[in-house]
């Protein structure tokens, strides 16, 4: 309902800015004594092969299933090689000669305009077989202030391969799933106008990758095959702009000349001679040479002056409603379908948009059937847009995206296929449903269809958001939809969104802002009769409790919601409330209260036969018979903790603490013999499952156990596999830990000397990382020193 009104209000604007619009004008606007095609409904297709080529991409693109009004979604595909490709070939030769076995990866960098990108397609064929597989297009947005980071890239190429998969909120999680993501795939990846090493480094794929990434700039990264790009030469320069239209004739040197040799600047001429191959060759040569005079750049042109010359050429020759539709596509931030163009720039059958294909001035991309405007063409007309045609076109963009938003949400719900489509659509739409949110929270202030449409985003599709959006961009969301539901006094809106809030927090490890959230939201939903709300709330209050180490509280919460939950049925929230309770009791100390808790959810975890559920249920139940001081029944609900967690498929992440739990527990009651099992047999299960943090753990264990034991010697072994294991993995931490575990048993053995080398290597480590015990390192070097000297001094002759 909410949309259908927001949809009329804003077709009444439209039609009365349009009124005033074609009375007044458009700064951007050219005279019609430029244009020798000013007919309003769209450009001449005088060539009509390209006309029918042209309108044929877009009639492609349009094709839409008759589902929701969403097409096929066909994610970051790169663009086919295109038709015309001149030239270069000493470049093939070059990267060929200096790539071999993997990892390979190639950058190419130069002036905007250069065929960076074409260059990047067309190495996709040379290196096909020994990269088969995916191939993944990412248009990194280098030059546009409001680029992607690398964690959002991340995101979308996991969520490629992955449609349903909820992103990790830690950033170090994100990057950890990207690269186990890729290491499961192979092909080539390209990060096409990428803004520099900062945007590229974290984006580095496994070696069964072909990378290749274009910037502006050099790409210094080592390991990376470098290649600067430049200008055609002007033999390549003229066979482009003959085989682009052969009636220019004599006119291509010169043309060629003014175009700085450009492959942008000729690909705009060539296509705009073509449309327009009546005009004498030299007339519009001379044409083009004074636009290029009319600059103004006197004698420092550059490859700059070229493009903008052809740029702006091709505009001014352009018709007015194709020059207006043009200037309003630059409120795209990236690219479109045919069927959003023709809603936000009013373009009626995309009659504009077929001709801007035609003049070159919109890319295509057949393998997505969507389309985009070049950095250049963005930058050379995004100035000649007017207020009134910004404005409504972002309006437009808005209200097109919100409801897009909607669709992707409704099919999401579905399930199956078509919950992948509604995910999939969404990331497709991510960039435009961005910018529509945008324009929404920063005009609801002053606009209540704003308010209306920016409240509408979060309505439409919260859970697409949270599962896409990192928690920092979905609380900005969810608090501009807030405010704009308090400006429109929608009460049912803000009780929503107040919900949406306090979870999200949450996530971002911020209690005490949820619970401010959470508390408003419940009162709100207590006087509404809510329930369902009522519920959520006091299920995140107790989460924000529970984090503020308010134990009581959130027992209080939990209480309120477990009443709610058996009475609505719902076995699997009913086990995890009663797990919550068990460990809030066990935090204050009411073990028996814990105990009875976790017995009853453990018994619901087995008639679900939840066996992830029932290791967590089982490790919480342990420790809780520890507080009791019931130790026996402690190592029961361990010992089958850890037998079940070792027979679960892909094991289970409590498996090396209980493993350890169980061995300090053997140690304490004087069990040295089968403290060592424990973590001999945990050492075989992680090695099995391949889990080298757990495998690292176990070692460092096993070490400290020896040691205690008096058995120097076996613990070095084990601290020295542990230095090792964290070596090859890259691991920091354990190497510190390692190292200074060894240190400790060279002390022990009085080899200060070594000791306070190696030491040193820690100490290093350790403040690298920042570990706590970086002064403690740093005394007990002093110390062996010292020890050191004064032993040197006694044995020393008088």
């Amino acid at each position: 309902m909410t949309t259908i009104i927001i949809v009329i209000a804003v077709i009444a604007i439209v039609a009365g800015l349009i009124s005033k619009m074609s009375k007044k004008g458009s700064s951007g606007k050219k005279k019609s004594s430029e244009s020798p095609d000013s007919e309003s409904s769209g450009p001449k297709l005088r060539n009509p092969n390209h006309a029918k080529k042209a309108q044929a991409l877009v009639e492609k693109a349009i094709k839409m299933s008759p589902e929701m009004g969403v097409g096929s979604v066909k994610l970051y595909r790169p663009p086919p090689e295109p038709e015309l490709f001149i030239g270069r070939k000493e470049i093939f030769k070059d990267v060929v000669s200096r790539t071999g076995k993997p990892p390979v990866m190639i950058s190419f960098s130069g002036h905007a305009g250069t065929g960076k990108t074409t260059l990047a397609i067309m190495m996709i064929k040379k290196f096909a077989s020994q990269f088969s597989g995916d191939q993944v297009f990412m248009d990194m947005r280098g030059s546009d202030p409001k680029a992607p980071s690398p964690v959002e890239i991340m995101g979308r190429i996991i969520t490629r391969f992955k449609p349903n998969q909820t992103l990790p909120t830690d950033t170090k999680a994100l990057a950890k799933l990207y690269r186990t993501t890729l290491k499961k795939q192979k092909g080539i990846l390209i990060l096409d106008n990428s803004a520099g090493p900062k945007q590229i480094k974290p984006l580095i794929p496994p070696p069964s990758w072909l990378l290749i990434v274009t910037s502006v700039k050099p790409v210094k990264i080592p390991g990376f095959v470098s290649i600067a790009l430049d200008s055609l030469d002007f033999l390549d320069s003229h066979n482009m702009l003959t085989r682009l239209c052969p009636k220019l004739s004599h006119a291509i040197k010169e043309i060629s000349k003014i175009c700085k040799d450009v492959p942008i600047a000729l690909e705009l001429i060539g296509k705009l001679f073509a449309i327009n191959a009546t005009m004498d060759p030299e007339y519009f040569a001379n044409k083009l040479r004074d636009v290029k005079k009319g600059l103004g750049h006197g004698d420092n042109e550059t490859l700059a002056t070229g493009i903008e010359a052809a740029l702006k050429y091709s505009y001014t020759l352009l018709p007015d409603k194709a020059a207006v539709v043009l200037r309003k596509l630059t409120v795209f931030p990236g690219s479109f379908s045919a069927k959003a163009e023709a809603f936000v720039c009013e373009d009626t059958d995309n009659l504009s948009l077929i001709g801007l294909v035609q003049y070159g001035l919109v890319q295509t991309n057949e393998n997505t059937d969507r389309f985009s405007l070049h950095d250049l063409v963005r930058k050379f007309v995004k100035p000649l847009i007017s207020g009134g045609e910004q404005g409504m076109a972002e309006r437009r963009l808005a209200t097109e995206f919100m409801n897009a938003l909607e669709t992707a949400q409704q099919l999401s719900v579905k399930g199956g296929k078509a919950q992948i489509k509604g995910m999939m659509y969404f990331d497709q739409e991510l960039d435009n449903i961005k910018a529509g949110q945008e324009w929404a929270q920063k005009n609801c202030s002053k606009d209540t269809d704003a308010a209306k449409i920016c409240s509408a985003y979060t309505e439409n599709g919260a859970e697409l958001i949270v599962k896409r959006l990192q928690p920092a961009d979905t609380i900005r969301w969810f608090e501009a939809a807030l405010s704009a539901a308090q400006q429109l006094g929608d009460k049912e809106a803000e009780r929503m969104h107040l919900l949406n809030l306090g979870p999200e927090y949450n996530r971002l490890n911020q209690p005490q802002r949820a619970l401010e959230f959470m508390e408003r939201a419940l009162s709100l939903c207590k006087k509404t009769g809510d329930t369902q709300g009522e519920k959520t709330a006091l299920r995140h209050l107790g989460v924000a409790c529970m984090a503020l180490k308010n134990y009581k509280r959130a027992i209080e919460f939990l209480e309120q919601d477990l009443k709610f939950t058996q009475a609505a049925g719902e076995k699997s929230e009913e086990t995890d409330i009663l797990e919550k309770l068990g460990e809030a009791n066990n935090q204050i100390g009411d073990f028996q209260k814990a105990v009875d808790f976790g017995d009853q959810a453990l018994e619901m975890a087995k008639q679900k036969d939840d066996k992830l559920k029932q290791v967590d249920l089982l490790n919480m139940l342990g420790e809780t018979c520890l507080g009791l001081e019931e130790m026996e029944k402690a190592l029961d609900y361990f010992e089958n903790g850890l037998d079940l967690a070792q027979r679960t498929k892909g094991g289970h992440p409590l498996e090396t603490q209980i493993t350890k739990k169980l061995s300090e527990l053997a140690v304490k009651s004087g069990d040295m013999e089968k403290a060592l099992i424990y973590l001999e047999n945990g050492l075989l299960s992680v090695r099995k499952q391949k889990d080298v943090q757990g495998e690292g753990s176990l070692l460092i264990q096993l070490g400290n156990t020896h040691q205690e034991n008096n058995e120097n010697d076996q613990a070095a072994i084990y601290f020295e596999d542990a230095l090792e294991l964290s070596k090859k993995i890259g691991n920091r931490q354990l190497e510190g830990e390692a190292l200074w575990k060894i240190c400790l048993g060279l002390g022990i053995q009085e080899k200060l000397l070594e000791a306070s080398e190696r030491a040193n290597e820690v100490l290093k480590i350790y403040e690298e990382i920042k570990h706590p015990d970086s002064m403690a390192v740093r005394t007990q070097i002093r110390k062996w020193g010292e020890t050191s000297t004064m032993a040197d001094n006694e044995i020393s002759p008088d």
